[in-house]
């Protein structure tokens, strides 16, 4: 595969262009995310990414994401589906997926899959390739164009999806479009963040610029900014103190949580 000369770059500059890519991708869909109560969407989702990945190798395919891609997608748009049109609760439907997802995972493995669960747990930022460098970023410009493009209609399906479907929306049709944005991106992270850290970057920046924001679009602005910062900052911190990229990440965001809500409660906001 011929890669663009922007792309043949250090391991530290690939680790670094991957965090900013990240940090834009994940806060972006964690805004919708975090305000629809589904925060541990992106755990379950990872999970069912997983377990697809461990079986794809196992029944030999090379390229996992041929596989893993659709099925997490699928299975993000039956959760949706059971928790709108069936009545089942959030945590019910999640629950019940990703422990599906961690069964396959496990018995895959079990029956000879090979499956690197160091880097699929806690991911490898300062070992991501130029391939996977270039798929993060096409999937970060294509799910960020898709959010710009129907902002107005992600933004009312996600604080009121009854005005929503009154309005004309095709809720169902933006719900499907919604599992998908989530599916991709849940999966292509995962490379980079590992399953166990996924959630982090999806639920904690936008639930801590949700603290201090009043409106979407600066909450989202805010979440990406503490996403980039913890990420970025983690990777040079890492080498000082010999401590993984993804776990330092986390601390700082769970810092920056701390922070942000303490500025909420003494009632300052932007």
């Amino acid at each position: 595969m011929v890669l663009p000369e922007a792309l043949a770059l250090s391991f530290v500059q690939r680790a670094y262009v991957a965090a900013l890519l990240v940090g834009s991708l994940l806060p972006t869909i964690g805004s919708f995310v975090v305000p629809k109560r589904l925060s541990l969407l992106g755990d379950t989702s990872a999970h069912i990414a997983f377990g697809t990945a461990a079986f794809a190798s196992l029944i030999g395919i090379a390229f996992t994401d041929v596989l893993a891609v659709p099925m997490t997608a699928l299975a993000t748009v039956l959760m949706l589906r059971l928790i709108r049109g069936f009545g089942v609760s959030g945590d019910v439907a999640l629950t019940v997926f990703l422990t599906a997802g961690a069964a396959l995972a496990s018995a895959s493995i079990s029956l000879g899959s090979r499956v690197n669960l160091q880097a699929v747990l806690f991911g490898s930022i300062l070992l991501v390739g130029p391939e996977d460098l270039l798929v993060t970023a096409l999937v970060t410009a294509a799910v960020i164009g898709v959010v710009a493009f129907r902002f107005g209609d992600l933004l009312l399906f996600t604080l009121n999806e009854e005005l929503a479907r009154l309005k004309g929306i095709r809720t169902e049709l933006l719900e499907t479009l919604f599992a998908v944005v989530v599916a991709v991106s849940i999966t292509e992270s995962m490379k980079l963040m590992g399953v166990l850290m996924v959630t982090s970057l999806l639920v904690l920046p936008a639930a801590a610029a949700s603290s201090v924001c009043t409106s979407l679009k600066r909450s989202i602005a805010v979440s990406v900014a503490i996403a980039m910062l913890s990420t970025i900052s983690s990777i040079s911190l890492s080498f000082a103190v010999g401590l993984p990229p993804s776990s330092l990440t986390v601390l700082m965001l769970l810092a920056m949580l701390l922070v942000m809500g303490a500025a909420g409660r003494r009632g300052l906001t932007i």
